[in-house]
């Protein structure tokens, strides 16, 4: 029960962080509302009068789940390669999930699109062709993952969703600029690096990723146990444990 109510906490800890986040971002993109700063610098700012505020949060939380389950279809079918267990139901089930979630993204990425200012999304809706056919590329090779997910093929589900990735990025640096575009232009902004916060940044993003994967590590060790005990003999069954 402690377990749980901890892994809760946690959960709504990120996704406190991941809105922090996109309020930032959806600042960032708006100068002419960084004046707030002056009557609130306390830094609790939130851009709520903004439409697309929702709907980019969702769609970038949506986005984790899909990834998360891609990533587990990944370890299921690097289990079966190195096991002589076979968990390729496991796997499917990822990627089911995969697919699911990425359905529920693309309906919040389409909800972002409309909610876009008329300035910007007409640039994505074929004033600017170039813009256009990148975001229409990347809702095919969107299509095209989901459609893989659901038929259990891992390889091409990740190939698609990789490509897809690179598209939207693409497709996002545009967006930002069109948003800026009244303001000044990214290529005349000075560069000063400052290498100290990037390498904080750095050793901060690194020990995450170990906790992560020492933490997937443990999890998976913890599933395997329990399915050995499952094969040990048909006297071992374990009805807390899921095992028959």
């Amino acid at each position: 029960m402690f377990s749980r109510i901890v892994l809760a906490i946690s959960a709504l800890c990120f996704l406190y962080i991941g809105f922090v986040y996109v309020n930032n971002f959806s600042m960032m993109a708006q100068p002419n509302r960084w004046a707030g700063y002056f009557e609130n610098r306390s830094g609790s700012i939130l851009n709520l009068q903004d439409p697309t505020l929702l709907p980019r949060y969702l769609h970038f939380i949506i986005s984790s789940v899909a990834v998360a389950a891609i990533t587990m279809a990944f370890m299921w079918h690097r289990r079966s390669i190195k096991s002589s267990l076979d968990y390729s139901e496991r796997m499917k089930v990822s990627l089911k999930v995969f697919g699911v979630a990425t359905i529920a993204q693309a309906t919040t990425g389409f909800w972002f699109l409309f909610a876009l200012p008329s300035s910007v999304s007409s640039h994505l809706l074929g004033k600017d062709t170039l813009l256009t056919i990148l975001l229409w590329a990347g809702v095919c090779l969107g299509i095209g993952a989901i459609t893989t997910a659901f038929g259990g093929k891992l390889r091409l589900t990740m190939a698609q969703s990789l490509a897809t990735v690179v598209v939207m990025v693409l497709v996002r640096y545009n967006v930002r600029t069109l948003y800026l575009k009244p303001y000044f232009s990214l290529s005349q902004l000075k560069i000063s690096p400052q290498y100290g916060v990037l390498a904080l940044f750095l050793i901060v993003l690194l020990m995450g990723v170990a906790a992560a994967l020492y933490m997937l590590r443990i999890s998976l060790a913890s599933s395997r146990d329990s399915q050995k005990g499952c094969l040990t003999g048909s006297q071992a069954i374990h009805t807390e444990g899921g095992c028959r």
